[in-house]
């Protein structure tokens, strides 16, 4: 009980840091390091989830309330060099609003708790963090980021180089914070190819040293006491 107490108190103060830093929410801020331009943006998101069934597997009421703080910034300290990252804050806070509900603790709502009242893994909260050298008509991308191969909502066909994270269930802040950002090696070679047909053609290669990582890929889960309300139905 201690622990979550300290967790949603730290939590809270660090989104509300976030919001305080970033004077304009709906748009990018500039500092100037070093004589070069640093570009920071930060947002809070809040979402809530009200089930109107009451069986084994559901709960009537308030069943999700996920806040997210998001952190961005970019800084090239030399021509054709950029850095990037991106830090992410997310808990439930269904947990703390349900936690004397005997009802919710009963159906084991609470122990899927101990994963989803608040993502603690360095790999949820450092979501991207990445060098990318620009040089001519070749690009080099070094750390943790993700390489989209195409986007379709709810599908996932040529783009499985990321691995995704699926156990907020349907109902996550956005589609696109499920994709799992990792450390990879990125390098683009963009070729001599200008035709009525083809007007941009690129050589990539991408090199995953952790393709073993439990990370891979986390979707939904039977159980109640895993993956809360959102896991799957099965009497």
């Amino acid at each position: 009980m201690v622990t979550k107490k300290v967790h949603i108190g730290f939590f809270f103060l660090v989104a509300v840091s976030i919001i305080t830093i970033s004077p304009c929410p709906l748009g990018a801020s500039e500092v100037s390091l070093f004589d070069k331009p640093l570009r920071y943006f930060g947002v809070l998101s809040q979402t809530f989830a009200y089930g109107w069934n009451d069986d084994y597997d559901t709960y009537k009421g308030f069943n999700q309330a996920t806040t997210t703080a998001f952190l961005e910034g970019d800084y090239s300290p030399i021509d054709n060099f950029s850095l990037y990252s991106m830090l992410s804050l997310t808990g439930d806070l269904a947990y703390a609003i349900n936690n004397d509900s005997e009802k919710w603790n009963n159906r084991q709502f609470d122990k899927a708790g101990e994963d989803l009242a608040f993502d603690d893994e360095y790999w949820r909260i450092l979501k991207e963090l990445h060098g990318t050298w620009n040089i001519n008509t070749a690009l080099i991308r070094v750390g943790k980021q993700i390489v989209s191969w195409g986007e379709l909502t709810g599908v996932r066909l040529l783009d499985q180089i990321n691995p995704s994270d699926s156990t907020r269930g349907i109902s996550d802040i956005e589609f696109e914070t499920s994709i799992v950002p990792t450390w990879l090696v990125r390098t683009d070679f963009r070729l001599p190819v200008n035709s009525a047909l083809v007007s941009d053609a690129t050589l990539q290669f991408v090199y995953d040293p952790n393709v073993d990582n439990d990370i891979y890929s986390r979707s939904f889960l039977p159980g109640n006491d895993v993956m809360g309300v959102w896991a799957p139905y099965i009497e």
